[in-house]
């Protein structure tokens, strides 16, 4: 699946509510998508099974290039992703993704782990507190 629309297409060839997705952040905004759409339009119909929230520097679309970056270092705004996926009421897992390797980091990825978990933790924390208030 490639697009917004190729997953348009599937959901109405094959309508079931057992057909979903998963949403991942990066590869939809590298491709030129608008992801926050995605998440309001496959939201709104809870076809968001599983979300990968990855963040890039980059698309393919304008840049011809893009690069996978530590979550709070590329060009979305990640706590507006989490926001978004709250607002249509999405509660599936959020994982990860991809395992990038830091320079001190042994070949498990253990440090980018704790650093992405953390910080996903922490953009959950804010938002249940913005919410609070």
């Amino acid at each position: 699946m490639y697009s917004f629309a190729s997953y348009d297409r599937l959901f109405a060839e094959v309508p079931s509510p057992n057909n979903g997705m998963t949403f991942c952040v990066g590869t939809r905004y590298e491709s030129g998508e608008d992801v926050f759409e995605g998440i309001r339009r496959f939201g709104a119909q809870k076809k968001i099974f599983h979300v990968h929230f990855r963040n890039v520097r980059g698309t393919l679309p304008k840049q011809g290039w893009y690069e996978e970056v530590m979550p709070d270092t590329g060009d979305l705004d990640m706590y507006r992703v989490a926001r978004a996926l709250h607002d249509v009421g999405y509660e599936g897992v959020i994982d990860y993704d991809h395992v990038m390797r830091l320079a001190t980091d042994g070949p498990e990825g253990r440090e980018y782990i704790a650093y992405c978990v953390g910080h996903m933790r922490g953009l959950i924390q804010a938002l249940e507190s913005n919410l609070r208030s």
